[in-house]
């Protein structure tokens, strides 16, 4: 809480995404866009709202001190239907974008070995002057390969999802772009 009301920042938060994920449902998850915030009765939701919480205390810091931040999940993500994200998220300066992390060359090891296109829907928001400058939709032409299952590497067995976490390298310049401007 200390170092984020230090001057001159910007802090990117990427919340871990696993309770939040539509995909929970065919897990047991009980997160709803009428009760994002789930029914209390299960461990990995009541850990991903105290994070969700933390992050929004500290996002809350930051803009009290004149600082940017910038959240990022999927677009489908019951954090965004989450009402004290949701609350911010109407308020100006903050704004939001939704892309396709395709368009920014992301890639996954599919069905017989072969990589192609992950479209990995995603939405940033933040205070972040300019953020919907990384607004960048799909234009594949080809089948995409969900970020779903498990895949072998030359480091053995790997999540999909977790190999789609890393940002690729277009959409990581472009962000330092938007923060180069706006510093």
């Amino acid at each position: 809480k200390l170092d984020a009301q230090e001057p001159d920042q910007l802090w990117h938060f990427g919340l871990p995404c696993c309770s939040f994920s539509v995909l929970q449902h065919s897990n047991g998850g009980t997160r709803r866009r009428s009760s994002p915030q789930g029914d209390g009765s299960l461990e990995r939701e009541r850990v991903g709202n105290e994070i969700l919480r933390r992050t929004m205390c500290l996002i809350d810091i930051l803009e009290a001190h004149n600082n940017w931040w910038t959240l990022e999940n999927p677009d489908s993500s019951y954090a965004w239907w989450m009402p004290r994200l949701k609350n911010k998220l109407s308020k100006p300066p903050v704004e939001y974008v939704v892309l396709d992390q395709c368009a920014y060359g992301l890639r996954l090891l599919g069905e017989s070995n072969k990589y192609g296109p992950c479209k990995k829907c995603t939405r940033f928001a933040g205070s972040l002057p300019g953020l919907v400058g990384l607004g960048k939709r799909c234009t594949c032409r080809q089948p995409h390969v969900h970020a779903v299952g498990g895949v072998r590497t030359k480091n053995g067995w790997k999540r999909r999802s977790e190999l789609a976490g890393h940002y690729p390298g277009a959409l990581s310049r472009q962000y330092a772009n938007l923060v180069s401007l706006a510093l």
